[in-house]
């Protein structure tokens, strides 16, 4: 099936991973078409795996909570597509290579020597 929209894209990736079907995203997410690189993104087999098995296997290794996890994801399907989809793809590396880590810690000013706040990745 061809997907075209952001409902159908969600769905697709709740059918693979229950951890997404449970984010409930299809609520959260108005429908509408899907942007040149989200299309791209949600018809091709290999990367619509790589971001359910990263999304789960960041709420499974405890790198994220669940609300940041649908953050990314919501963000990979219609606002920073590539963007966000890097970052995750980079986490999937991080895990696979069994690397224990922390995603969006938030850190003030003072502590970045910045002046304003950011959010890393530990």
């Amino acid at each position: 099936m061809f997907v075209r929209t952001r409902h159908q894209w969600i769905e697709q990736l709740a059918a693979q991973r229950e951890i997404i079907g449970g984010m409930q995203l299809v609520r959260l997410i108005a429908d509408g078409d899907l942007e040149t690189d989200a299309l791209n993104l949600a018809n091709d087999p290999a990367h619509t795996v790589l971001i359910g098995r990263a999304v789960e296997a960041l709420v499974r290794t405890g790198a994220s909570k669940v609300r940041d996890a649908s953050t990314l994801l919501t963000d990979i399907i219609y606002r920073d597509t590539y963007g966000k989809f890097s970052e995750l793809a980079a986490y999937d590396w991080l895990i696979r290579c069994q690397l224990k880590i922390t995603t969006q810690i938030k850190m003030p000013p003072a502590e970045i020597l910045g002046a304003n706040e950011a959010t890393i990745c530990e």
